[in-house]
């Protein structure tokens, strides 16, 4: 080796990466900021509409009462209404809450389908930073434009109008999509992804915990409007926050081709129907977005369902209840579920994310289950804390997906499941919330047993996808005959190599 030649190179290679790492590394902990302030927004408010519609038709109901006013005292007065008043009247009002709040998800979530259809291909061409600006500032305009209809109490028909505007904005779907395409810029393949998408759930739940206390004693003391003006304040700083310290993680390619604005939404059908974009099977990637599908449609829809299923009879639970049960709830999927992620990482090396995922389904079944048969506080208790697993499934199905596509497909990637996650959200509610209007009467937990079928069916699908796996691996392995030229002073060696395909 030449002593003149100089190693300056090298170390110039070798800080470049330390400093790569060391940025994708504050990237991720301003992200964590982000998620938190975001979902503790949009958890604030969230948890308090379905109360509010409840309460808004529970008065409407009450004609002859008129000394409830829903600015004031309602989360006391309800406990005290639901035990005296007839179990019909307590059922039309559950019955007609139901309704609005599927009028909003389909407002919301309505228009929120073709933009999603446009979020995700776009930041794979001009980037992250200026869509997620985009989606925080519409979400704000929302939310303001709601403080000021629950303030003033006006007709829920204008709730509406305010989430459809949500809606422009890609809703929250649109926002998480943009962050785990980031997620994916600053992360490399294999449990690092996993485990940080778990993180970023964990961070969601950690927000929601928060929000979950609060929205409750809030309601309780000030009425709904609070709520609102809390999450429309921070809101109104995180898009500031993004724009001062959020750097970009993706440079789109530079010879990127014009593409026609009609056209752009084509791009988030390559996945399926392109196997250079995927690293594996495309029918093994395209049955794991089937697996994710079967296990969101219940999950996108069961919140608003729930939070009406113990408003009645019989629990007649309170906001600060159902706040506190809530959080617990949350406490034991998201801290509780990471941590139990991280220890099978460490501690069972041999333990796929396909094997993590089956107890994850069977916890969400447990829990569905469990909930359709409550009849008392404990058993509803018990089904929360059944869920301990319930939260690692899409998460890990995401990291699945995301770990099959090329780097220069993530965006439109996380576009495909977020627009699973929106159809789910709308048929969704269609399907779930008239299915809770019918069989109220009947049985008020059948709800939560149709809901369990899906996680069943996706654990079924599962089973197949895994053996069907397996024995394509084994049939990968194929023996062929290659000759291979030894140098010799003789004759010429013939060997037999064994190579995977």
């Amino acid at each position: 080796m030449d002593e003149r030649v100089p190693l300056i190179k090298r170390d110039n290679s070798s800080l470049q990466q330390k400093k790569n790492s060391h940025k994708s590394e504050y990237t991720k902990a301003k992200l964590s900021l982000f998620v938190m302030i975001n979902y503790f927004a949009i958890e604030f408010a969230g948890l308090t509409q379905p109360q509010y519609i409840y309460s808004y038709l529970e008065n409407a109901l009450e004609s002859n009462n008129t000394s409830v006013d829903i600015h004031n005292n309602i989360s006391s007065n309800h406990q005290n209404n639901c035990f005296n008043k007839s179990s019909s009247s307590a059922d039309e009002s559950r019955e007609q809450a139901s309704s609005w709040t599927w009028y909003i998800s389909l407002a919301e979530y309505g228009v929120a389908f073709p933009v999603l259809f446009y979020i995700g291909p776009l930041t794979d061409r001009i980037g992250r930073k200026p869509l997620l600006l985009y989606n925080t500032v519409m979400v704000f305009i929302s939310f303001v434009l709601k403080t000021i209809v629950v303030y003033g109490r006006f007709p829920l028909q204008y709730y509406v109008a305010a989430s459809a505007i949500e809606g422009l904005a890609g809703t929250p779907f649109a926002f998480n999509l943009i962050n785990h395409a980031i997620i994916a810029d600053t992360t490399t393949l294999g449990n690092d992804r996993s485990l940080m998408m778990m993180i970023y759930d964990a961070l969601l739940g950690l927000g929601a915990i928060c929000s979950n206390i609060g929205t409750g004693y809030l309601i309780q003391l000030l009425g709904f409007t609070y709520p609102y003006l809390v999450s429309s304040g921070l809101l109104l700083i995180l898009p500031i926050l993004i724009f001062c310290t959020l750097e970009e993680t993706w440079k789109p390619p530079k010879d990127k081709s014009k593409t026609s604005v009609f056209k752009l939404p084509i791009k988030n059908f390559t996945l399926c129907f392109k196997r250079q974009h995927v690293s594996n099977k495309l029918g093994y990637f395209i049955a794991n977005l089937f697996i994710l599908l079967l296990v969101i449609f219940p999950y996108t829809s069961i919140s608003s369902i729930l939070t009406l299923f113990l408003l009645g009879e019989p629990f007649c639970w309170t906001s600060e209840h159902i706040g506190w049960y809530n959080a617990g709830v949350d406490f034991v999927k998201y801290i509780g579920g990471t941590t139990m992620l991280k220890i099978m990482h460490s501690c069972c090396v041999w333990l796929k994310d396909e094997i993590i995922i089956v107890f994850a389904m069977l916890s969400s079944i447990a829990y569905l289950i469990l909930m359709g048969f409550s009849n008392n506080d404990w058993m509803v208790y018990g089904a929360g804390f059944a869920a301990i697993f319930r939260v690692l499934c899409i998460p890990l199905l995401k990291a699945t997906l995301s770990r099959k596509v090329n780097p220069t497909k993530q965006g439109v990637m996380f576009s495909n499941v977020y627009l699973f996650e929106v159809l789910s959200v709308l048929s969704g509610s269609t399907t779930f919330n008239n299915i809770y209007r019918q069989t109220l009467t009947v049985y008020r937990g059948f709800i939560f047993f149709i809901m369990a079928g899906f996680p069943v069916s996706g654990l079924i699908l599962m089973g197949f996808v895994s053996c069907f796996d397996s024995t394509t691996i084994q049939k990968e392995l194929v023996i062929e005959k290659v000759d291979i030229q030894v140098p010799s002073s003789e004759n010429d060696v013939k060997g037999v190599l064994i190579t995977q395909i």
